[in-house]
């Protein structure tokens, strides 16, 4: 007895929006590629779009990943900026972007998968078998 909507960012390249995360406001976020070779991070929210990459990757083979937003707006992801050669995983919080560190991540490996609503507490893989998955708080 539900509504099911589709999500496509304006301008995308058709299939090219993925969603990744949702908190319990209905803040969507994820990431689409618009034909460029450029994967952008994406938020919607009540039928607004918006664009959030992180800085300079505008370049060729460069990408940005939004996968979870929590209550407040911390938002979670990967980049990956091609002159600096290795992804890395962020934090995005009142408009500044910080970069996550894991003990025994694999930079080309890791994943942030997801962020509790509430608490901001940050679940994740490292891409090493010996450690393979992590939950953190940053703070």
């Amino acid at each position: 007895n539900g509504t099911t909507h589709t999500l496509e960012f304006p301008g995308a390249a058709e299939g090219h929006s993925d969603v990744l995360g949702i908190n319990d406001n209905g803040f969507v976020v994820g990431a689409y590629n618009n034909s460029d070779y450029v994967w952008h991070g994406l938020i919607f929210h009540k039928g607004t779009w918006a664009t959030l990459d992180y800085p300079n990757t505008s370049d060729d083979g460069s990408y940005t990943f939004l996968t979870g937003i929590s209550n407040a707006g911390k938002i979670i992801g990967k980049a990956f900026v091609r002159s600096s050669r290795t992804p890395f995983l962020f934090l995005y919080e009142n408009g500044t972007f910080k970069v996550i560190s894991i003990p025994h991540a694999d930079p080309s490996l890791a994943e942030l998968r997801s962020i509790s609503p509430k608490l901001g507490l940050i679940l994740g893989v490292t891409g090493d078998p010996a450690n393979p998955a992590f939950i953190a708080q940053c703070q």
